[in-house]
């Protein structure tokens, strides 16, 4: 049976910081990420699935605008989102970046 996580925290550091000798052996095992899920009741979740909501709401070709223009690409008449998006702005691509990494 594995030890839960916190237990094997507290243990070492009273080995590591109070000096102390552990007796007892700590079995840590790996999992799988794909063994970890969230209800979906719990804040995270529910942060998600808003996070989520709001990414597939936003409009890819205007999130494109600078990229085109940077590109000299046509960019058709689709306005920009503004903030770090903004043609001016010197982090432009920047929510870009998150977005796509996000996705």
């Amino acid at each position: 049976m594995a030890v839960p996580i916190l237990n094997c925290v507290a243990l070492l550091w009273a080995a590591v910081f109070l000096g102390h000798r552990i007796h007892a052996a700590v079995l840590i095992e790996p999992f799988e990420l794909s063994d970890v899920q969230l209800h979906d009741d719990t804040y995270q979740a529910k942060a998600a699935a808003l996070n989520t909501e709001y990414l597939f709401e936003l409009d890819p070709e205007r999130m494109l605008l600078v990229f085109r223009r940077n590109a000299d690409l046509p960019a058709p008449g689709v306005p920009f989102y503004g903030t770090w998006e903004d043609p001016g702005c010197e982090l432009r691509g920047h929510f870009v970046g998150h977005y796509l990494s996000a996705l």
